[in-house]
């Protein structure tokens, strides 16, 4: 992002994968923000519990998802950078925070954004969900994770044309 962003991008989207962490979660997620548990983006931003996408470009990306018929909700997900180390007494606290997922990149991507002032928008699907304090692979989205990366290139391909840039 920040190499790219010398060449003169402005807009960056990115479409993955994270685990549920809230069983009424239905489609996938538009991150508004995201729960800074990890170091790197400590490197471009101040100690700080969040960090935001952009609203414009969320908006953007929301009404491309609804012209694809894709049920999305807009939340806050929880940027860890170490697998399946979430205990229930923090899993507790983030959700508390408004966290309805966890992710591994999340907040960096968000920060560093801020940081240089793009504009980041994320979508995440669900691959797996904790439930219970169980562990499950999720099947529900099977379809759409098959096809995550194809969904993003068309999704930016149409705000290439969109904003002009």
């Amino acid at each position: 992002m920040e190499e790219l962003s010398y060449y003169g991008i402005k807009y960056f989207l990115s479409v993955g994968t994270a685990c549920n962490i809230n069983s009424n979660n239905k489609g996938c997620m538009i991150v508004n923000k995201a729960i800074r548990d990890e170091g790197t983006s400590l490197f471009y931003k101040e100690p700080s519990l969040y960090s935001y996408t952009s609203r414009y470009l969320n908006e953007l990306v929301s009404n491309e998802l609804s012209l694809k018929e894709i049920d999305f909700y807009k939340g806050t997900t929880w940027t860890i950078d170490a697998y399946y180390r979430e205990n229930i007494e923090r899993m507790q606290k983030r959700i508390a925070q408004g966290a309805t997922s966890i992710d591994m990149e999340s907040s960096v991507w968000c920060s560093v954004a801020e940081y240089l002032n793009l504009h980041f928008s994320q979508i995440l699907f669900f691959s797996d969900t904790i439930k219970n304090q169980k562990w499950f692979k999720d099947k529900t989205n099977e379809e759409i994770k098959d096809n995550i990366s194809k969904l993003g290139l068309d999704i930016s391909k149409k705000l290439v044309k969109r904003l002009g840039e």
